[in-house]
């Protein structure tokens, strides 16, 4: 490996730990469902960054989903910020931060796998993934923060979270979005947000008004909207005579 993919390696990796670092601060303020939610507006970082810098063409809808999710946002949240505590802030604040930093780490991964095309994606996201470990790590070390799992059941979620999300759940989609359609892998990929907002209200009792809940389903459409704002256009054959 040159020294520039070691270097783009390492980026990869930093970007991936400062979105966890942020994702689950902002869950400590806000919640894991409004957190999940805020997240996945990387869909529209994404896509800006497909336009400015490698010339995508976007559909309409684009300019309409944007507007809409911070619609969305706002019905969740409230449209008086001044009311809300500093914690609150500072988790909405946290949750975009992770989009942000979400995006450029999957623009590096596919920067890595360009750069080395012999190389399998699990192969790539392994390294991006002991990077990110490795200032994960860092962050600790240099915090005070203690290194000690607080008992079994820590470890045993720990462990979870590491064997179901980030090992099997990333080999599925890594091997089904390519051979699914889109518009179905768009609202597959939406039960992410939408399902860890409702089990953030069943297990967590999140206080949700009925004009909230229609804040998120505001903000799951823009977000669909999105998704599919960046996926080129499909013409129809024209039927043989």
């Amino acid at each position: 490996m040159t020294t520039g993919e070691t270097l783009l390696v390492l980026l990869c990796g930093l970007c991936f730990a400062i979105d966890l670092y942020c994702w689950h601060a902002s869950i400590q303020f806000i919640g894991p469902g409004l957190a999940t939610i805020i997240g996945n507006f990387q869909v529209f970082v994404l896509t800006l960054v497909s336009v400015l810098f490698f010339g995508q063409k976007i559909r309409p809808v684009f300019y309409l989903s944007l507007p809409l999710a911070f619609l969305g946002l706002y019905l969740i949240i409230g449209f008086s910020w001044s009311t809300l505590s500093a914690d609150y802030r500072a988790g909405i604040y946290l949750g975009l931060a992770t989009a942000l930093f979400y995006s450029a780490f999957l623009l590096t991964l596919r920067k890595i796998q360009q750069t080395q095309q012999a190389i399998s994606f699990f192969y790539g996201l392994m390294l991006a993934s002991a990077a990110s470990a490795l200032f994960l790590g860092l962050m600790i070390l240099f915090s005070g923060a203690s290194w000690q799992i607080p008992g079994l059941l820590p470890l045993g979620s720990l462990l979870c979270l590491a064997l179901f999300s980030q090992t099997i759940g990333w080999a599925f989609i890594a091997n089904s979005l390519p051979k699914a359609i889109p518009s179905v892998a768009g609202l597959i990929l939406l039960l992410q947000p939408a399902l860890a907002f409702i089990w953030d209200v069943l297990i967590f009792d999140r206080p949700t008004s009925l004009l909230q809940w229609v804040g998120v389903l505001i903000t799951l459409v823009a977000i669909y909207l999105g998704m599919s704002a960046n996926r080129p256009e499909t013409r129809q054959r024209p039927q043989e005579q």
